[in-house]
């Protein structure tokens, strides 16, 4: 059966919402419209002019041929099963709620809606009947014979109520809260920033806190991220606990009114560890997090069912912090406040938002709007587009290990076919760039543009035999060839016909419809690939008490390079703290060495060439196994080795 969807416009969103299927709000003022699909007397056919398909000139397809019996109003009432419209009524339906204005007032009597406006006409005294034409409603209001009229007006409550005082000095009270905005709101110049305490749309990134806390109008649920840029200042950001009426700089960046919250100091551009009484609050972090300007995400992790803190550039993605706490309900929505307690209360600007997106994953076409959920982690479809987040580079590669009993899945280095939400492309999987494939039978196959390796020993013809626990890895070469390897017996599976170039993002094209995908297909950890040396990066982790490069070096990300990170204006690379460590990113295997020679003795500090060199324990901060080197390049004496 075909899912039931709710169609509305909500004026003080300034959006048309589509309940019940992954279709993002759109913006109102006739951008959607809705038509019988040719051919058809109950199919309906609705579009969105505002943005096109492939060929640039069609307008992109929402719905192509949608049942009528699946649209409902806000209320959750089916509008031809329960309300007895007509094909025609629908069709009217859907573009009356697409027409809206942002900020017009739903116009009700005897609490019946009848209509929403921008403008308030009222005739005669008491209400008798209301009308609405066009943007204008009508109230009639009955009275005595001299009539009762209007004659004064003014704002009431926050600016929330229009207090009308008529003739015989009586009061009527109207609620114009969707009318009401710090400044004029239109779909050109709206945000997603609403404020907690009256709704109201904020028309710009600027944040009074006079008006209390904003929120983000789309909430995240499990396995979603909300994604954004620190802006010139500082931030507060997180979940709010202080309810509605406060108000105030003071009040509003108090970490007593917030039950989760991460502090960014824009000053010393940092993530802030300390708990004052404007700071963070309910959160893992112990050490201040330095940064090098980015983008950063608040997560509702999918495995950790809590709130986290990321950064992503590129390649480059981590982990900063986690709430303390999961989150305990199925959505939430995140806050933001401007400046610290120490500025004057003027307005200050937000982070720009660029999405909320699925975690890891993000969909970029479909054909069944019957989505599992709202995640990749939800599950996927057939015909499913999903390109990850984080891109793999030259000198990375993706290890994974092989399911004990994998889903048909295909992987491609790009995806060549039509991208739609909902009208996609059909057999995706043939249109990938550079395929591979893992069969369900835990088979490696060369789908397009790439090769198998006869000489592999568990080949078998054209593709692999059955290799079920299998550790193995796509490697993005450091002389930009690709391939499948396998780890466990260090060997090439298969080969690209091509070379990549710059940032490269796996794309998984989808061929059965899963709802584990943890356990379905094959999970990616990224890890170095290059002969050179990189930055320790498994040495951080949510709540460390101790300093890593990773966390004081803002120049530092996981899986970068130590060329990329460290100085090297002497000649060499400087390692400036005991506590930073480089890896090699090549391993040492059975019968293999590892050489290097010592630099030359100089007078660049007394601890240069004072160094360890070794096997990291199981945290990745200290040594389980190293020899300690004196700063001439000898080995030290036996009872300096404290390291195994």
């Amino acid at each position: 059966m075909a899912r039931a969807v709710k169609i509305y416009g909500d004026a003080a969103q300034g959006s048309l919402f589509f309940d019940g299927v992954r279709i993002p709000p759109a913006p109102l003022g006739g951008v959607v419209v809705a038509s019988t699909l040719a051919g058809t007397t109950n199919r309906i056919r609705v579009v969105r002019n505002d943005q096109f398909q492939k060929n640039g000139v069609d307008p992109r397809v929402l719905f192509k041929r949608m049942i009528n019996t699946r649209v409902r109003n806000k209320a959750g009432q089916r509008l031809v099963q329960d309300l007895g419209y007509t094909q025609t009524q629908v069709i009217n339906y859907i573009n009356d709620e697409a027409n809206r204005k942002a900020n017009e007032v739903d116009i009700q009597k005897n609490g019946n809606t009848v209509g929403s406006g921008n403008t308030i006409n009222f005739i005669g005294s008491g209400v008798s009947a209301v009308s609405v034409s066009g943007d204008i409603a009508t109230v009639h209001i009955a009275g005595g014979s001299a009539g009762n009229p209007v004659t004064s007006g003014i704002l009431t409550s926050s600016n929330n109520t229009l207090r009308l005082t008529l003739q015989d000095a009586s009061t009527v009270d109207v609620d114009v809260t969707s009318l009401n905005s710090v400044s004029p709101v239109s779909l050109a110049n709206s945000t997603s920033y609403f404020f907690l305490n009256s709704g109201n749309q904020l028309a710009n990134n600027q944040h009074d806190k006079n008006n209390g806390v904003v929120f983000y109008g789309t909430p995240i649920r499990r396995g979603e991220e909300l994604v954004f840029t620190v802006p010139g200042e500082d931030l507060h950001v997180g979940v709010w606990n202080g309810g509605n009426g406060v108000t105030g700089i003071g009040n509003v960046n108090n970490k007593s009114n917030w039950s989760t919250k991460w502090y960014f100091d824009n000053s010393e551009s940092d993530w802030k560890s300390s708990s004052g009484t404007y700071r963070k609050t309910g959160v893992e972090l112990n050490k201040d997090v330095t940064t090098f300007g980015g983008t950063y995400s608040i997560r509702y992790g999918y495995n950790s069912e809590k709130l986290e803190l990321h950064e992503h550039s590129t390649a480059y993605s981590w982990l900063i912090s986690s709430a303390n706490t999961g989150v305990g309900t199925t959505q939430a929505y995140i806050y933001f406040s401007s400046e610290d307690e120490t500025q004057a209360s003027t307005p200050g600007s937000l982070p720009t938002v660029s999405e909320v997106r699925s975690q890891d994953f993000t969909i970029k076409s479909y054909t069944d709007s019957a989505r599992p959920g709202p995640s990749f982690y939800s599950g996927t479809r057939v015909n499913d587009v999903w390109r990850s987040n984080r891109s793999l580079r030259s000198g990375m590669k993706l290890k994974f290990t092989i399911p004990t009993s994998a889903s048909n899945q295909y992987w491609a280095t790009n995806f060549e076919g039509t991208e739609d939400l909902g009208n996609g492309q059909n057999n995706a999987y043939t249109e990938g760039e550079m395929t591979w494939r893992l069969t369900n039978n835990e088979k490696f196959v060369a789908h397009t543009d790439c090769t198998i390796n006869s000489n592999y020993t568990a080949v078998d013809g054209t593709t692999t035999l059955q290799l079920v626990g299998r550790n193995c890895s796509w490697r993005y070469n450091a002389d930009n060839t690709w391939d499948v390897f396998d780890e466990d017996t260090d060997e090439v599976i298969l080969t690209g016909d091509d070379t990549l170039s710059g940032d490269m993002y796996p794309y998984l094209l989808a061929v059965n419809n899963s709802t584990n995908v943890l356990q379905d297909y094959v999970q990616y950890e990224w890890e170095w690939n290059q002969a050179t040396w990189f930055m320790e990066y498994r040495d951080w982790q949510s709540g460390y008490n101790n300093n890593t490069a990773l966390n004081a070096r803002g120049n530092t990300a996981p899986l970068k390079t130590a060329s990329g990170a460290l100085d090297i204006s002497a000649g060499f690379y400087t390692i400036t703290n005991a506590a930073y460590n480089v890896t090699w990113g090549e391993k040492l295997r059975p019968g293999q060495e590892f050489i290097w020679t010592q630099l030359s003795i100089n007078n660049n500090g007394s601890s240069k060439h004072n160094f360890i060199i070794g096997v990291l324990n199981s945290t990745f901060n200290g040594y389980t196994a190293g020899i300690r080197f004196n700063r001439t390049g000898t080995v030290k004496n036996q009872g300096d080795q404290d390291a195994g």
